[in-house]
């Protein structure tokens, strides 16, 4: 009798696996990415997988964003300082990153170094809710090469010194894969009478928390 039961509660725990998901089942090892894939401008994120939950924010068609879960037909994710649900049909997966997709990334990237006003103090934790496309591993090097280190963080300054992003992303902008296709590289030559005329190189890689700026580097003749 006690195997029966044991029997059944396992039929009943597979099942109910089966049906209902299980929740945020997506390992936390490697971070999924997509875009959204609506016809709509905006894709509504909820608090819990369904549309009884409240809207808690709202994300851009064509934003590349993190997959973190999943749950009966929604995915849990994550987008600067939104965590949330949308449905699983409005999001396409991303495995190798086209140059469209890494040009959006970097555009972020630049219009939030832009919207900093100058001399505004920015904390670490803040930099990663600002840079969510900057890799962690390289988002120190990345704030020390374009602001000025103050003790208690990194000021935006008016020098000709810091690392802006420079590329015109565009046709004039060369995109290279590597063999695997785990990283890409966008290169430019950049014509700049004030600090002479260079090449910039910005490195794209797959990441565990998925496709992350992971270089800006610049050459001058």
């Amino acid at each position: 009798m006690r195997a029966f039961i044991r029997v059944l509660s396992s039929i009943f725990i597979i099942t109910s696996l089966l049906f209902s998901g299980a929740p945020d089942n997506i390992s936390a090892a490697h971070v999924q990415q997509g875009y959204v894939n609506t016809k709509n401008t905006t894709l509504n994120v909820r608090a819990g997988a369904g549309n009884q939950y409240k809207v808690i924010g709202k994300v851009s068609k064509g934003a590349i964003v993190d997959i973190i879960g999943f749950q009966r037909g929604w995915y849990k994710i994550r987008y600067g300082n939104i965590t949330g649900y949308v449905m699983s049909s409005y999001i396409a997966k991303i495995d190798v990153l086209s140059p469209q997709q890494a040009f959006d990334m970097v555009r972020q990237t630049d219009d939030a170094i832009n919207k900093i006003p100058f001399g505004k103090i920015v904390t670490y934790s803040e930099a990663q809710k600002l840079f969510p496309y900057v890799a962690t591993s390289y988002l120190t090097k990345f704030l020390n090469a374009s602001f000025d280190k103050q003790p208690e963080g990194w000021t935006l300054c008016a020098c000709d010194a810091v690392l802006f992003i420079q590329l015109s992303l565009d046709a004039n902008t060369k995109v290279t894969y590597s063999s695997n296709k785990n990283t890409m590289y966008l290169s430019e030559y950049i014509y700049d009478e004030l600090k002479g005329n260079h090449s910039q190189t910005i490195t794209l890689s797959k990441t565990t928390s998925g496709w992350r700026i992971t270089n800006i580097s610049e050459k001058y003749q």
